[in-house]
This record gives structure tokens, C-alpha cells and sequence, in this order.
């Protein structure tokens, strides 16, 4: 846990540097590889966690459910709501 913290804290700097529409580009492309592999990462919360799979597909759906929305809404609002997430969207 702790190595994941450092490597997240490692790189933050870039990703806060990152545009706001390039950020969104990699958002959408982690909801596509989530989507693409729904199945197998069902099984795999399934097993770590002793649910059944339908139940660990439920979940997964509930979590998807909305998230495309604030998607959008982030590659709308660059520069205006979203002040300071990254040094081009200020203006």
C-alpha cells in the first residue's frame, strides 16, 4: 500500500499539469478498458471477496452508472468551474 501511495504521489505533479481535455481523454479510455474487461474483473471481485458474480457485476454497473456524466461535464467546464486543476486553464 504504501508504494502504490509514493507512486501516486509521484506522479500527481504531472497529472495536475496535464490539460483538463487530455485528462478527460484518459478518463474515457480507462471507462473503455473497465467496460471491455467487465467479466473478467467480476470474476476477480467475485473470488478475492466471496461474492457471487452476479452480485459482483451489479456492483460494478452501480459504480458506471453516472460516471461518463462528470466526464462530460469536465471537458465542458475547462478553464471556467475547473480553476487551478492544471496551469492551462487559466486564462
Amino acid at each position: 500500500m504504501d508504494a502504490a501511495v509514493q507512486a501516486a504521489a509521484g506522479a500527481f505533479p504531472a497529472w495536475r499539469d496535464t490539460p483538463v481535455t487530455r485528462r478527460v481523454q484518459v478518463m474515457f479510455k480507462v471507462r473503455e478498458l473497465l467496460d471491455r474487461h467487465l467479466h473478467d474483473l467480476a470474476v476477480l471481485l467475485a473470488t478475492e471477496m466471496g461474492k457471487d458474480l452476479r452480485g459482483s457485476e451489479g456492483r460494478r454497473a452501480e459504480g458506471h452508472r453516472g460516471g461518463g456524466a462528470g466526464l462530460c461535464d469536465a471537458g465542458h467546464d475547462a478553464g471556467d468551474a475547473l480553476m487551478n486543476v492544471s496551469r492551462d486553464s487559466i486564462q
